[in-house]
């Protein structure tokens, strides 16, 4: 059975079951709020153990530009967020789908954007 886009597997360290636990991005959300573009960044650096520094030149912006992507100061585009998601091998629509209603919800509407592969 094929694993949906929107869902994400943590396998669980408990050494009683070996069960993968599947969450949901709605799931995610709840107990982490909206999914941004900037803490998919933070999560993808941190679990790859990469510096601030490292992640930038990765991805092709300033160490300064990441962090503010990372904190919220920053908007990314839908273009660059989908370039950054090929770097870095994350699912494209997500990103895309990120940065677009990071756009909507800093311009006050009261809007969300789905996409799907066309």
């Amino acid at each position: 059975m094929e694993k949906s886009k929107s869902q994400v597997s943590l396998k669980s360290t408990s050494t009683t079951t070996k069960e993968d636990k599947k969450f949901t991005r709605e799931d995610l959300e709840k107990r982490r709020g909206p999914l941004t573009v900037g803490k998919i960044l933070r999560a993808y650096r941190l679990g790859n153990e990469l510096t601030q520094a490292q992640l930038a030149k990765k991805i092709g912006v300033s160490v300064q530009n990441l962090s503010d992507i990372e904190n919220g100061r920053q908007k990314v585009s839908p273009e660059k967020a989908y370039k950054i998601a090929k770097k870095i091998g994350h699912s494209e629509i997500v990103m895309v789908e990120c940065a677009l209603n990071e756009q909507l919800k800093s311009c006050r509407m009261e809007y969300t954007v789905t996409l799907k592969a066309a």
